[in-house]
């Protein structure tokens, strides 16, 4: 806190403290280096720690000076054996959409979500999940969204268009000619929109290619044959996937993102509906009416598969696992590698959405809310070389 000595010399007194106001306890008098000039300390104790934020062990001092003990106990590691759910823990949840939720998407720091009955974008805080904004009527049910280049575009039923919005307010920009049925597959790339749906034959089932920056139509693929509920694109190819009707031999078909000329299908998959895509490492990703499928991406041959046990609506990949969601209510945490379940997690309602960011994923769907559930990064200890997670308290 400083320090005053008193030093004679010569018959008098010296002061040479080195004491300044801010370093002495307010209230508190004291003489620095002026015996004539009596100061007054400015000092408090102004934290807001309380003992369960401090480690336990670890000492500090209230706002009255009072020295506290710590009484947090810090996170333990969880080794990966075992089937611990709060690997995939809740967090917090939005205030209701007002519909159940069919799309969601994460960027800038926000959550975009868009469903059923409210038939609006709606724009979430993602740090504390507050609502931010609201976008027009869409006209129809949102069953598609994507992001992309400051716009938000969205895609669905009724109204059968891809519609354009700025995505700071959620202003309206534009809209698409009509796809003709409705649109469950909404993708951005390269400077083009891709969409794909269900309908009659020759309206819908097919795959829409559309400039982003105008929305005037560019082409159109063949009729898939089937109604497509799904569509992913990476690495010049477009996926959709649909509902491998009676006999028509295929759920998921491959296509030059280019030109939208065929190159390959998948087989249909025991007549299973494909609600859900995605790629990986090479890997072709499939998510059906019961099992979540890997494929080799460049020839299509099957890897192997995960019987999630209901629909599949959403699965997605990060850090060597993927989430598979839908009928089940919950997450499923599975390993990319070789599809094993290692835990599950916690939901409400069916899950028709999901993304992740991060090191967090978002869920929506039936519960007509976006929910914001932890997911435990495992990292290696350097002495056994063995993987833990870090469990939230």
């Amino acid at each position: 806190m400083g320090e005053s000595i008193l030093v004679r010399k010569g018959g008098g007194v010296e002061l040479t403290g080195n004491a300044t106001t801010n370093v002495v306890f307010s209230g508190a008098t004291f003489y620095s280096n002026n015996a004539s000039n009596k100061l007054t300390g400015t000092f408090v104790f102004d934290g807001n720690a309380a003992v369960g934020n401090v480690e336990t062990g670890k000492t500090f001092f209230a706002t009255n000076g009072t020295k506290l003990t710590g009484t947090l106990v810090p996170a333990t590691p969880s080794t990966i054996d075992g089937n611990d759910e709060n690997r995939v823990s809740f967090i917090s949840q939005t205030n209701a959409y007002g519909g159940s939720i069919i799309s969601i998407a994460v960027n800038n720091g926000f959550i975009y979500a868009g469903g059923e009955t409210n038939q609006r974008i709606q724009k979430f805080h993602e740090g504390n999940l507050v609502f931010n904004s609201s976008s027009n009527t869409y006209g129809g049910d949102i069953l598609s969204l994507a992001i992309n280049n400051g716009f938000v575009y969205v895609g669905g039923g009724t109204n059968r268009t891809v519609q354009k919005f700025h995505e700071s307010n959620l202003a309206f920009v534009g809209n698409t000619a009509s796809y003709q049925n409705t649109i469950w597959g909404l993708k951005i790339n390269n400077g083009f929109i891709f969409v794909a749906g269900q309908g009659n034959f020759g309206l819908g089932r097919r795959i829409g290619k559309y400039h982003e920056g105008n929305l005037a139509l560019s082409a159109n693929a063949a009729d898939f044959q089937s109604d497509i509920y799904s569509m992913h694109i990476n690495n010049g190819f477009v996926y959709i996937g649909g509902a491998g009707l009676s006999g028509v031999n295929r759920s998921v078909g491959k296509y030059h993102e280019g030109n939208l000329a065929l190159s390959a299908n998948v087989p249909n998959i025991a007549g299973e509906t494909v609600w859900s895509i995605s790629t990986n490492n090479n890997f072709l990703y499939l998510g059906s009416s019961s099992v979540l499928q890997k494929y080799n991406e460049g020839n299509l041959t099957f890897v192997s598969n995960y019987t999630y046990g209901s629909t599949i609506f959403s699965h997605i990949s990060s850090n060597g696992f993927l989430y598979v969601s839908g009928g089940r209510t919950f997450p499923s945490k599975i390993y990319e590698s070789n599809l094993a379940l290692l835990t599950n997690g916690i939901g409400s309602g069916t899950i028709r959405s999901s993304a992740i960011n991060n090191g967090n994923i978002y869920i929506a769907g039936g519960s007509t809310v976006v929910q914001k559930l932890y997911t435990a990064t495992p990292f290696t200890n350097s002495l056994n070389g063995q993987a833990y997670y870090l469990i939230p308290k």
